[in-house]
């Protein structure tokens, strides 16, 4: 592991019988320094050298409300507020129990005076996603925000008879929380240029939302709500939740992945994409003086590295920061932490931030801090 600032401190903690929490938490460097915790939670698998590290896959829900609120309380601690100085509450989470998450996640906390939330189910692109709009959004601009980037993936892989045979050697339950202004201490760098409109991608950039449906099922899941209410489209907005409908899985399976199928599917589009955000980026700003770094979905080290090779290394770079696992919908906001407060990225340095997910969406952007 890459050396980590003075101030940040990581601890290994029983939290219940052969279960886990690996915690982290720390500042990173701002105008308004920026308070992080990083979090996996369950029995602590070694892997067998030929994907992630180690995983964390979480027997109970219990254990999964835990861990949540330690990074929650982390990422306050270290940012240096108090429950009642929250005054919104923004969440990235795949597969929640609820759809009022972050609005519960506010009450359990003592959150009393966050009046605005924010919520993405967008399986693996939950984190980025909700992190677009949040930075995006001119209600939020100012606001001290609770920016939170968690999955419970885990528990549909411990029964391997109801998941594919890759599954439970990728997923682990985890994630991240930072204290953010939107705007003050962290903000998106806007990419609008005579450029726009040239390429059928570039008005899914400017919107934060690229939509490309998994028509084959590459990827599918039972997802915590009903696909059949969100109706024909592949996203929907139900007040402040953003939900994808997911392709469903095979008789008795809750997540059934294709492996080669999942990550043509993806580098399809990322080959695309990526590249994309970073050419209009540099039609405006000019190219960047080193690689700009990438802060993204860690899906697997496999699929990462076939992404990397489809990168000039002398524009964008894609860190490898997650061994823990792919915690679907805070993967990319673990990232995010983990970049800046490592110093990969530096105070004021544009990056880009990335996620993509189930379902078929994708979010890409360029963010510096302030």
């Amino acid at each position: 592991m890459e050396k980590l600032a003075d101030n940040n401190s990581q601890v290994k903690i029983e939290i219940g019988p052969d279960v886990t929490l690996a915690y982290e938490r720390g500042t990173i460097p701002a105008t308004v320094p920026i308070g992080f915790a990083t979090g996996f939670v369950g029995r602590e698998i070694q892997n067998d050298g030929k994907g992630f590290q180690r995983l964390y896959q979480n027997p109970s829900a219990e254990y999964a409300t835990m861990a949540q609120s330690a990074i929650v309380n982390g990422a306050l601690a270290a940012t240096g507020w108090k429950p009642e100085d929250v005054e919104a509450v923004v969440v990235g989470n795949g597969t929640p129990t609820e759809s009022n998450l972050p609005e519960t996640i506010a009450y359990m906390h003592g959150m009393n005076r966050a009046d605005t939330f924010r919520l993405s189910m967008l399986a693996c692109n939950s984190a980025a996603e909700v992190l677009f709009r949040t930075l995006s959004d001119p209600e939020l601009h100012g606001k001290r925000t609770l920016y939170l980037g968690f999955d419970d993936i885990s528990r549909y892989v411990l029964d391997h008879g109801q998941c594919d045979p890759l599954s439970p050697a990728t997923f682990s339950s985890g994630g991240a929380a930072l204290g953010i202004i939107p705007g003050v201490n962290l903000r998106k760098i806007e990419i609008r240029s005579d450029m726009a409109g040239t390429h059928e991608l570039d008005g899914a950039i400017l919107s934060g939302l690229h939509e490309f449906e998994d028509s084959a099922g590459v990827l599918a899941a039972v997802p915590p709500y009903d696909s059949e209410l969100l109706g024909p489209d592949l996203v929907q907005d139900k007040a402040h939740v953003r939900m994808v409908r997911l392709p469903v899985p095979p008789d008795g399976k809750k997540l059934w992945m294709n492996g080669m199928g999942t990550s043509r599917f993806f580098l399809n589009q990322l080959k695309i994409m990526l590249p994309r955000v970073y050419e209009l980026y540099s039609a405006r700003y000019g190219q960047s003086e080193h690689p700009m770094m990438i802060a993204g979905h860690h899906p697997s080290p496999q699929l990462g590295h076939l992404i990397r090779k489809q990168l000039n290394p002398e524009q964008l770079q894609f860190p490898w920061v997650v061994e823990e696992g792919n915690v679907s919908g805070g993967t990319s906001a673990i990232a995010l932490a983990r970049v800046l407060a490592r110093g990969i990225v530096r105070h004021k340095e544009h990056f880009m931030v990335a996620g993509y997910g189930a379902g078929g969406t994708a979010t890409a952007f360029i963010a510096a801090t302030a």
